[in-house]
């Protein structure tokens, strides 16, 4: 008797071997590059990153908690936030909003940061997370890649200018609280003093 060779679920498998291998190393890049750059200081950006609040807003309620930087990859490593499509009804504070709710459901201290730009009719929203062992860092949640720290008069790159900047930070809202993804329903505070 012979068997019949079943071909239709062998693209199944490697398309799930494949979703697996890629995101195992996207963490470890992210892992192995902050840790070269911690073992390596002159790999390090000359940027200074402080805050643009010292601390997790007082209207984060106080079961969420800072990460290690380690937990953090592997929160943004699980989510499939970065996976939807950018369209003209789900924009950058679409994605930082739904960053947000989901470290939230696991107690994460996590808020949405907005900037505007000079010259530039938008501006640009991501999340900040407060972090044990790096302080708060900054998500692109459209990609999961770590931002630099927004300043007035600086340019908004990734945290290892491999990726492309954004424009001149003009104003900085920090944090943002929204109770839907939409801008009739956030507050933004200037973080400015």
């Amino acid at each position: 008797m012979k068997h019949k060779k079943r071909r239709g679920h062998n693209w199944v498998w490697f398309a799930f071997v494949l979703v697996g291998l890629f995101s195992y190393f996207q963490v470890y890049r992210m892992i192995s590059a902050e840790a070269s750059r911690d073992i390596f200081p002159a790999a390090t950006p000359t940027q200074t990153h402080r805050p643009t609040s010292t601390r997790a807003p007082t209207s984060t309620p106080t079961n969420y908690h800072p990460v290690s930087w380690t937990d953090l990859n592997y929160f943004l490593a699980s989510d499939r936030v970065n996976m939807y499509d950018y369209t003209s009804s789900y924009n950058c504070l679409n994605f930082s909003f739904d960053l947000v709710v989901l470290a939230r459901k696991q107690n994460i201290s996590a808020w949405i940061v907005a900037v505007d730009f000079y010259n530039e009719d938008t501006g640009h929203a991501f999340v900040a997370f407060e972090t044990t062992d790096k302080g708060i860092v900054y998500i692109e949640p459209q990609s999961d890649y770590r931002l630099t720290a927004p300043k007035i008069g600086e340019r908004l790159c990734d945290y290892w200018h491999e990726r492309g900047c954004f424009g001149v930070v003009s104003k900085i809202y920090d944090p943002v609280e929204c109770r839907s993804p939409t801008l009739r329903d956030c507050s933004f505070t200037d973080g400015q003093k």
